[in-house]
C-alpha cells in the first residue's frame, strides 16, 4: 500500500490558502481604492461619470461619524436607564423598526436633508426630556424614550438617502465602503462615554448631532452634473 503523509498534505494544503487569501486581500484593496474612478472610464458608457467631490465626502464621513456614535451613545445609555430593563429594551427594539417607516415617509414628503435634520432635533429634544425631566420608569419617560430612539433610528435612514444624493450612483459602493469603515472605526469610545454619570453623555451625544446637523447644511441638494441618461447607463454596466 502507498503510503500518504497527511501532515505535508495539510501543510500544502494552508500554504496554498495562505497564498490565495493574501492575493485576495491585495486585489481586494486594490478594487475599493479604484470603485471611485473606474466606472467613469467604462467603453460602455456614453457619457463619463461625474468626477466625485471629495469635499461633500469628507462632510459625509464626518456626519456618518457622528450619528454612528450617537447610535452606539442612545443604545447603551438604555442599558444603564432606571426602571424595566426588559421594557426598555423591549421600547428600543419596537422603536428601532418603526423609525426606518418614519424617516421614510419623510423622506418622501419633503428632502433627504430636512429629514435628517428633523430627526437630529427629535433624537436630541427628546433624549433631554427622557433623563432630565420625566422620571425613569413613568409612563411619559417610557414615551419620550421611544421617540428618543426613533429620533436617532430614523437619522441612519436618512443619511444613506443623502449619500445616494450626494455621490454619484457610480460611485456609490466604494463611498459607502470608505465612510461607512472610517465611521465604524471611529465609534470605539462610545460605549466607554456611555458609561461616565449624567450629563457627560448627553453633552456629548448633543455635540455630536450639532456638528452632523451643521455638515448636512453644506451638502448638495442634488448633483448638478447627473447625466438624464444614468439610469440607462447604469443598466448597461450592470448587463456587462
Amino acid at each position: 500500500m502507498k503510503k500518504t503523509n497527511l501532515g505535508d498534505n495539510t501543510q500544502q494544503t494552508l500554504l496554498k490558502g495562505r497564498g490565495h487569501s493574501l492575493r485576495f486581500s491585495e486585489n481586494i484593496g486594490e478594487l475599493v481604492a479604484n470603485n471611485l474612478s473606474m466606472i467613469s472610464n467604462h467603453p460602455k458608457m456614453s457619457k463619463p461619470a461625474p468626477s466625485v467631490n471629495w469635499c461633500n465626502i469628507f462632510l459625509l464621513v464626518l456626519i456618518y461619524t457622528c450619528v454612528n456614535n450617537c447610535y452606539w451613545l442612545t443604545l447603551y445609555n438604555v442599558t444603564n436607564l432606571e426602571g424595566d430593563k426588559l421594557v426598555n429594551g423591549l421600547i428600543l427594539g419596537l422603536s428601532e423598526m418603526i423609525s426606518g417607516i418614519v424617516a421614510a415617509f419623510l423622506v418622501t414628503f419633503t428632502s433627504p436633508a430636512f429629514a435628517f435634520q428633523t430627526c437630529c432635533i427629535t433624537g436630541v429634544l427628546f433624549n433631554f426630556l427622557n433623563q432630565f425631566v420625566f422620571a425613569a420608569g413613568s409612563f411619559l419617560g417610557y414615551v419620550t424614550l421611544f421617540i428618543a430612539i426613533l429620533g436617532v433610528g430614523g437619522v441612519f435612514t436618512c443619511l444613506f438617502v443623502l449619500i445616494r444624493v450626494v455621490v454619484p450612483k457610480q460611485q456609490v459602493g466604494g463611498a459607502m465602503v470608505l465612510i461607512v469603515t472610517i465611521a465604524a472605526s471611529s465609534s470605539l469610545g462610545a460605549p466607554l462615554i456611555a458609561l461616565y454619570d449624567a450629563p457627560i453623555p448627553f453633552l456629548v451625544l448633543t455635540g455630536l448631532i450639532v456638528v452632523a446637523f451643521t455638515s448636512s447644511c453644506f451638502l448638495p441638494k442634488k448633483l448638478p452634473d447627473e447625466a438624464p441618461e444614468a439610469d440607462e447607463e447604469t443598466q448597461v454596466y450592470v448587463e456587462v
